[in-house]
């Protein structure tokens, strides 16, 4: 954990942090809600003045009465001078940017890479008999997320919405079979379970019940923005931990200030779930393999009684994961 007040360094002190982890060949997965984290792909082999031309501020250039050129070139002789008094030479900064895969994912929007968030829906785990708990944990946590972001009652237990969706979901991934968005919806009208417990479904959620809520379902995947989130880069675990084919390690960064509160729990919830389905899949370790970091968790682990879809699979995360040799970074 990295407590400290606004300003204090926190981010600097991590973007350090993940830099060393790279440099040791430590695949990552950064959650970046303000958009300091991207700043990793800046990484300049050369700390030449053309390297930092594009990025300096031209009006504190004018400020100080130079070209935007003589500008750069003195803030590249700057961070010459500042690494060389840590030892740290171009060589090994060109070392780090050649040994690294970064790519930045904007969920919802195609500033940076799309991600395609339905596979979590619709893919059963490999093996729904294998690992039970497992699986009904990513239905509650995966549903927890989605009515979330419809506005309704996450609560596992007391919400009608979340009990019919989770049975739904778990009928058909214990069969091993994948669940579209689509037949999801229609499902939530004609139900393939008859009882929820021992009542009948229609005395939990009457079918007029029952149609408004796939209505509200349909109308958020008919919607434009929602097509966006079905494109792209699959949100798996195991993609996103995979080192490439030429041994680069990959540092995958979701940068989410572009979204909304509830589509931001939406999405951190689902990549929590992802990551931990992926590092139950893994045998035990004692030593750091993997790296999950989060710049301001602020409203993702509220205290009790306060219970938002991103606690539950974070919770889990740091109690298990070490195990699986997974560091788990969070910052506020």
């Amino acid at each position: 954990m990295v407590f400290g007040m606004t300003g204090s360094g926190k981010t600097g002190l991590c973007i350090d942090l993940l830099e060393e982890a790279i440099d040791e060949g430590i695949p990552i997965v950064a959650v970046d809600p303000k958009g300091d984290v991207a700043n990793l792909a800046l990484i300049f082999g050369e700390l030449t003045s053309d390297k930092f031309l594009p990025w300096i501020s031209r009006e504190e250039a004018e400020v100080k009465g130079k070209t935007p050129e003589a500008y750069a070139e003195e803030v590249a002789e700057r961070w010459r001078k500042g690494l060389e008094e840590w030892g740290i030479g171009e060589e090994r900064l060109r070392r780090l940017r050649e040994k690294s895969f970064l790519r930045i994912f904007t969920p919802g929007s195609t500033a940076g890479e799309l991600v395609n968030i339905i596979t979590g829906f619709e893919n059963p785990p490999s093996d729904f008999s294998s690992d039970p708990e497992l699986a009904i944990e990513k239905i509650k946590n995966s549903v927890s997320a989605l009515l979330s972001l419809l506005g309704m009652d996450t609560d596992p237990i007391k919400s009608s919405p979340h009990i019919l969706l989770s049975s739904i979901i778990e009928y058909f991934w214990r069969q091993g079979k994948t669940i579209a968005l689509e037949d999801l919806i229609l499902s939530i009208q004609h139900p393939p379970i008859k009882k929820l417990g021992v009542f009948d479904v229609d005395s939990i959620m009457s079918k007029k019940e029952r149609m408004e809520f796939a209505l509200a379902v349909n109308n958020l995947v008919a919607s434009p923005n929602f097509r966006l989130w079905r494109e792209g880069f699959p949100l798996d675990g195991s993609k996103l931990y995979k080192k490439t084919e030429q041994g680069k390690i990959p540092v995958s960064i979701f940068y989410i200030a572009h979204l909304s509160d509830s589509e931001r729990m939406f999405f951190v919830s689902l990549l929590f779930n992802e990551v931990l389905a992926f590092i139950r899949t893994q045998p035990g370790s004692s030593q750091l393999k993997y790296l999950l970091y989060m710049d301001e968790i602020y409203g993702y682990l509220p205290a009790y009684p306060l219970n938002p879809p991103s606690k539950n699979p974070l919770l889990l995360l740091l109690k298990q994961a070490r195990a699986f040799g997974l560091g788990v970074v969070l910052v506020t």
